[in-house]
């Protein structure tokens, strides 16, 4: 492996682990966490800013939209920025949502896993309707753009297959943190919501980057990609 992309992998993974130790143990002050907590997903933008391939569009979409869910990770550490870190993470998932709708095409037998994956969204805010404290109208809003962003990396069509775990872990995350703060997770709903956050963000940054044009066709003919290149 190349020494700089080593070099990132183990500083990312320090980081990230630095952060959930001492969230979880408090071995140092709270206020470190303000600093730790984005320092991952701001490693991830660089990363993945200059790393972008050449043929891949929208190349800002990603890396702006971690940087504000770097945000939304800062504001979730004061209880009185609660609101601002929601409004933060669904302009996140609103440039995610701007990356993964440039390739959609429904020419691909995944979009049968939107049936779950509705029905899941739908389970999930009915979890959370009997809160009498939210705001409904924003619950729906919510869920339905981080289902609508799901459901396009089920039908991107240009990147690797790790964003479609990596969308359903960032879902996950989202629905563990809602119903720890609302309703009262487990013991250690928390740091399995932080883990499904850092792991979903890792995995679908990463998804354009690792992604292969395919030389065939399911039906095995050969694919000719100079033919689709601007000319």
């Amino acid at each position: 492996m190349n020494p700089l992309v080593a070099g990132f992998y183990l500083l990312w993974l320090v980081l990230t682990l630095a952060f959930l130790v001492n969230d979880t143990m408090g071995l140092v002050t709270a206020e470190l966490n303000w600093v730790l907590r984005p320092l991952p997903l701001v490693l991830l933008a660089c990363w993945v800013f200059f790393q972008w391939p050449a043929e891949q569009k929208r190349r800002l979409s990603l890396p702006v939209g971690v940087l504000i869910f770097a945000g939304a990770g800062v504001a979730a550490q004061m209880p009185e920025h609660f609101t601002l870190a929601m409004i933060l993470s669904l302009c996140g998932y609103l440039a995610y949502l701007t990356w993964a709708a440039q390739t959609v095409a429904m020419g691909y037998l995944r979009w049968l896993l939107m049936i779950p994956v509705v029905l899941g969204a739908l389970l999930a805010g009915n979890g959370l309707w009997t809160v009498s404290t939210m705001i409904h109208e924003a619950l729906v809003v919510y869920i339905t753009v981080v289902t609508l962003f799901v459901a396009a990396v089920l039908l991107c069509s240009r990147v690797h297959w790790i964003a479609i775990p990596g969308a359903i872990l960032l879902a996950l995350s989202e629905w563990l943190t809602g119903y720890n703060a609302f309703i009262g997770g487990g013991p250690n709903a928390g740091v399995y919501a932080l883990l499904a956050w850092y792991g979903g963000h890792f995995l679908v940054l990463h998804a354009p980057l690792w992604y292969q044009p395919p030389l065939t066709t399911p039906f095995g003919y050969a694919l000719d990609h100079e033919e689709e290149a601007p000319g």
